[in-house]
């Protein structure tokens, strides 16, 4: 059985509602809020896990949190401070026994015996102090660092009980480092925001060495800062903080982000720096932000601080950002007011402009022998260099990036998804060495992890297919046109030569691994960039998917056919259920009957089949919702019965029943009958509309082969065929109506109910010939009388 199980969408009679069911595209369907056109992996940066939360993302952060420790601020970020007291306590406590004595209580815990023993007086008042601290106040969950306070009688109290430890002459800095943060946290909690500045350059400046916890006063002194509008210091602040504490660096941007407008570099803000680490440091802080482009502060990183870890993170954001606008697919969706650029609409402009830009930059760093050999800035050009077509310098610098001993995965794979993307790029003639050059990287990346290996598939299929028909492949799913223009490539230009067999099947099957329901991965639906293969096998002609079957008859198969056929994962009965539909689609009744002849007898017992193919497809009844149930036909007995009605009417062109029943099986498996599911994976109520680029004038919506049909039946001898048939050619008359009206629009200033009129009046005049008749030429005949009783439609007609 058929891995895909040929899924469909609801019948309109099963539940016997004319639903609105959504209409699966070839273009994007359930949106990745967070996807757009991107060929480049920012995890290609030589970036930790926690900064790759970083990366450039149209939303707010890049897997939001993914990688973060859990920090308290309340409890002093338990990790952090577990650790120092460990080391403080010479290794002879364990983790536990630390926490305990700090969070939980001083009284009875082992670090109190310990500082007992080790007579460190100062040290308990310390704890016993930080301790009362915790319990005079509450957080508020909803914000950083703003506190409600419960007493405020007691935190004025511990305020000036700070001061006092704070101005002992202690020479224990690692109390009077933690002293003093909980002076400047103190006044911050009491909203003293000029005393918690004064305190921190009074007791915590002077300080040196500092640790982790001079950056948590710092990130107190900052947050003060903001309150009083003293936003370049606080600049400089958050951005040391930042740069610094791995973990205040969240609540730093957090708070910096909500508190400060502009994250311009400017001079005031440099002012404030001691070195030149401290200034790259304020560039890689602006530069992560929203509204930044930030290739000019990447710029004096480079100058003066080659080694900080956030160049090449702000590299990738810079790349990644460009793609967003020089593509111009913003599918994603923007919960936040804020585009990561100074405007979209100038962004779009310059992009093409800012590739040259970036790529003079990249080229320069690859150079540079300062800068830490990790092979992006050769993968980053050999990127740049593709996008402008430059293929040739493309592979040097590809070669280059291969030559670099690397552990980074994500640089890795970003090599070879650009291998990819230049082979199908390059191929003048199509090969069998050419064919094994692809496959084992589409091999890596089936089931794509994310959507950016999604895209370098779509982008590198959707070539090859191309190219395997003999064309050039240049409209790329890159191309600015549309990336998900269509469904495969119609490309006519230059011709390439095609030295494999079965290159039709071959351009068929690698367009297959563009879809969703081939290439899906347990990591990423592929919902924006992957197509949807039910829309493509429904509009393939009967001669490709021959030739596919053909391909995968061969006995004598190659290793590449072996394995391609192997990861697309068709099996025997998919491929004739498909050859079926498409030989139903094309009226072509005897080769359907082969194709379904060929399924396996226990598919056609499956549910879908039996839900969706439930209805007599030899029935139209007068009756509305007056269904025959189907008792006596799967989709091969189905075939072979028209395959017979169909010999007969050629044996005996006035066989009118046989004309009949070739009608009523045309009709009903179009759009408008019981067994569509003949023809098409899915049905929708809507997908006849004004919008819709289907062409909907062809057998399928404009039941044109059933009408010549009833139109053969109608000359027969006897009446009551003939007036049946009358009724059909009416169903088909309605039928061509209903698409009509569907794809039309109000005039301007036309009413609703205007229009309903003038469609009503188009019917009269135009698709009602048929009824009229019915009730002149077949009015005596027991049929007609039939369909008087029953078909309101008809009874309104007549004014009966």
């Amino acid at each position: 059985m058929n891995k895909f199980n040929n899924s469909f969408t609801l019948t309109k009679r099963s539940f016997k509602i004319l639903a609105i069911f959504t209409l699966l595209a070839c273009g994007p369907g359930m949106a990745d809020y967070d996807e757009f056109m991107s060929f480049f992996m920012p995890e290609s940066a030589n970036a930790s896990v926690q900064n790759q939360k970083y990366n450039y993302t149209s939303v707010f952060f890049y897997n939001d949190n993914e990688g973060e420790l859990s920090n308290d601020t309340v409890d002093l970020c338990k990790l952090e401070n577990i650790k120092a007291w460990m080391t403080y306590c010479q290794g002879k406590l364990s983790e536990k026994e630390i926490e305990k004595g700090i969070y939980i209580g001083l009284k009875g815990s082992k670090l109190l015996g310990f500082l007992k023993a080790n007579k460190n007086q100062a040290a308990i008042e310390y704890l016993q102090f930080s301790q009362e601290i915790d319990k005079i106040y509450t957080k508020n969950e909803d914000s950083y660092f703003n506190e409600t306070s419960v007493d405020t009688t007691a935190l004025e109290n511990l305020t000036q009980k700070g001061l006092i430890l704070a101005q002992k002459n202690t020479k224990d800095i690692f109390l009077r480092e933690r002293i003093g943060f909980q002076s400047v946290k103190l006044f911050s909690i009491n909203k003293q925001y000029e005393n918690a500045i004064s305190s921190y350059r009074q007791f915590i400046a002077p300080i040196s060495p500092k640790s982790f916890i001079s950056d948590w006063a710092l990130m107190r002194k900052a947050e003060a800062e903001t309150a009083l509008n003293q936003t370049q210091e606080a600049y400089y602040d958050f951005a040391q903080v930042f740069d610094r504490s791995l973990s205040h660096r969240s609540q730093a941007d957090l708070v910096a982000r909500a508190r400060i407008d502009s994250f311009q570099v400017t001079n005031e803000v440099l002012k404030f720096c001691k070195d030149d680490h401290e200034k790259a440091a304020v560039y890689a802080f602006a530069g992560i932000k929203p509204a930044t482009d930030a290739l000019t502060m990447l710029e004096e990183m480079v100058k003066i601080d080659p080694k900080n870890s956030m160049i090449e993170l702000i590299m990738a954001r810079e790349i990644n950002k460009n793609e967003k606008y020089y593509y111009d697919q913003n599918y994603g969706y923007n919960y936040y007011s804020d585009e990561d650029s100074t405007s979209t609409i100038e962004a779009r402009k310059k992009a093409t402009d800012y590739w040259s830009k970036l790529k003079n930059f990249s080229v320069i760093c690859a150079e540079n022998q300062n800068l830490p050999k990790t092979g992006f800035w050769e993968v980053a050009s050999a990127y740049m260099e593709y996008i402008q077509g430059d293929f040739t310098k493309s592979e040097e610098f590809l070669s280059q990036a291969k030559a670099v001993n690397t552990t980074n995965n994500g640089l890795k794979n970003q090599i070879l998804l650009q291998e990819l993307l230049l082979i199908t790029k390059n191929v003048t003639q199509i090969t069998p060495e050419v064919e094994m050059n692809f496959l084992p990287i589409l091999e890596k990346f089936s089931k794509p992890k994310d959507f950016r290996m999604s895209n370098a598939i779509l982008e590198a299929c959707k070539t090859l297919s191309s190219k395997y028909q003999g064309g050039q492949g240049n409209q790329s799913l890159a191309d600015k046109k549309g990336w998900l223009s269509g469904c495969s490539s119609n490309q006519k230009s230059e011709k390439i030569l095609v030295n494999v067999p079965h290159a039709i099947a071959k351009a068929y099957l690698v367009t297959m691994l563009t879809t969703t329901q081939v290439n899906i991965g347990e990591e990423y639906g592929g919902f924006e960039s992957q197509k949807d293969m039910f829309n493509i096998e429904d509009t393939t002609s009967l001669a490709t998917i021959e030739k596919v079957i053909s391909y995968f008859s061969e006995t004598n198969k190659s290793d590449f056919d072996k394995r391609l056929q192997k990861l697309v994962g068709f099996d025997n009965d998919h491929l004739f259920v498909l050859m079926g539909r498409r030989a139903m689609d094309e009226n072509n009744y005897k080769k359907a009957e082969e194709a379904f002849g060929k399924v396996s007898a226990s598919f056609w017992e499956m549910d879908d089949w039996k839900l969706y193919f439930n209805e007599n497809p030899f029935f139209i009844s007068p009756k509305y919702n007056k269904e025959e149930p189907n008792k006596n036909y799967n989709a091969h007995t189905f075939a072979k019965r028209m395959t017979e009605l169909e010999a007969n009417l050629k044996a005996n062109p006035n066989d009118g029943e046989s004309a009949y029943l070739l009608g009523c099986g045309a009709y009903n498996t179009t759009w408008h009958g019981n067994s569509w599911v003949l023809r098409r994976h899915y049905w929708s109520s809507t997908e006849v509309n004004e919008y819709s680029k289907t062409n909907f004038n062809k057998d399928y919506y404009n039941v044109s082969k059933a009408q010549g049909f009833f139109m053969q039946a109608m000359k027969s001898t006897n009446s009551e065929v003939a007036a049946k048939a009358c009724f059909g050619v009416a169903q088909c008359e309605l039928a061509n109506y209903n698409v009509f009206v569907y794809t039309q629009e109000a005039k301007p200033d036309e009413s609703p109910e205007d229009f309903e009129l003038r469609m009503a009046k188009l019917r009269e005049s135009k698709y009602s010939s048929f009824f009229a008749l019915l009730k002149t030429k077949y009015q005596n005949t027991q049929y007609q009388k039939q369909v008087l009783a029953e078909c309101g439609d008809y009874k309104l007609f007549t004014g009966k």
